[in-house]
């Protein structure tokens, strides 16, 4: 096999603790005041800016206590009044790594003509929505050549939660959010030996990614991932949710992997045992493990933080993304460049 296949992809995904240590450092200043008199915050973005919405808003609105919303990028111009209806209360952060995808740049133009107060968050310096927005944050240290985001969302991800923690004034969450790069850093072998194994099982052929609040955005982002690199079927739902018809598809060939929180954990291996039962090979995600999650889980990756369950958020991806990415050399295929898809997309 050409060593070149997959190698971009491959350094920035081992390479994503040192683009959260840069994240730390520019995460700062006087964003606090972006979100200064707003009751409402909007998370807009495409593909895994969308899913990075997810997670982040679902953090933001329980450590703030502010409503906070992810919309896809082209609602808010599509149906601005079903997504601002009080622009002069709500603050739109426009998610991108390029800082150029069409849909997230005439998001951010529709809350400016609105009077919404406006937040880009990108890899990329320099770019329009930067020049767009009221405020940026910008994570040149995440930049990546491949197509598939690896350390970009991850990063994106984490420089949200620092922020939510600014707004907060919360000095103990800002220093245990610090330690992450740290605690990053002692699980990322494991978390691509595990991913090597996984990835590598021919049996495995669809795959479902579960986990509930926060959890679910991390989810979509490890389904986009399995499609985008490895070009096999993926679903993500909301963990309990897929009791509800989509566990029909389940059988020997689906991996059903289960990101465990700490408040739903004895639903959620509950849920692993059941999956198990029905054929479904099964990998829990969790902070510690007990026999019950070995019981129920063909494999386990344990991310030992010490972290509450939305800190740890960002820890629980990288297994995933090294799944997806040597399910795809398993098949023949090249991560780096997914077929019919382009860094970003330009309407």
């Amino acid at each position: 096999m050409n060593e070149n296949i997959g190698a971009a992809t491959f350094l920035e995904a081992s390479n994503q603790v040192l683009a959260w240590v840069n994240t730390l450092e520019q995460v700062g200043g006087d964003l606090v005041q972006c979100v200064h008199d707003r009751d409402y915050v909007v998370f807009a973005g495409c593909g895994s800016a969308f899913n990075a919405a997810h997670t982040a808003a679902a953090i933001f609105q329980e450590w703030t206590g502010i409503y906070a919303q992810p919309v896809q990028a082209a609602d808010v111009y599509t149906f601005p009044a079903a997504i601002l209806p009080r622009p002069d209360k709500s603050l739109l952060v426009g998610i991108s790594r390029s800082g150029s995808t069409t849909e997230s740049l005439r998001a951010l133009q529709m809350a400016n003509r609105l009077g919404a107060a406006t937040l880009s968050l990108t890899v990329a310096p320099d770019s329009p929505m930067q020049a767009q927005a009221d405020a940026a944050i910008v994570l040149e240290g995440a930049s990546e050549k491949s197509v598939a985001t690896t350390r970009s969302v991850t990063s994106m991800i984490y420089a949200l939660q620092l922020l939510a923690a600014q707004v907060t004034g919360d000095a103990e969450r800002w220093e245990r959010l610090e330690t992450l790069p740290q605690k990053g850093a002692a699980i990322l072998e494991t978390a691509k030996a595990l991913g090597e194994t996984v990835g590598g099982d021919a049996t495995i052929q669809t795959f479902a990614f579960l986990g509930g609040g926060a959890y679910y955005g991390l989810c979509r982002e490890a389904q986009l991932k399995i499609k985008e690199m490895a070009l096999l079927p993926a679903d993500a739902y909301p963990a309990l949710d897929f009791r509800h018809g989509p566990k029909a598809c389940v059988d020997d060939k689906t991996l059903v992997a289960v990101m465990l929180s700490d408040r739903g954990r004895e639903a959620e291996i509950a849920l692993l045992q059941e999956m198990r039962s029905l054929g479904a090979r099964t990998l829990a995600i969790c902070d510690t493990t007990d026999g019950a999650i070995r019981a129920a889980s063909d494999w386990v990756f344990q991310t030992n933080s010490g972290l509450s369950e939305w800190e740890r958020a960002i820890l629980y991806l990288p297994v995933l993304q090294f799944t997806a990415y040597h399910k795809a050399l398993s098949r023949g295929l090249d991560p780096d460049t997914p077929r019919n898809l382009d860094y970003y997309v330009s309407l």
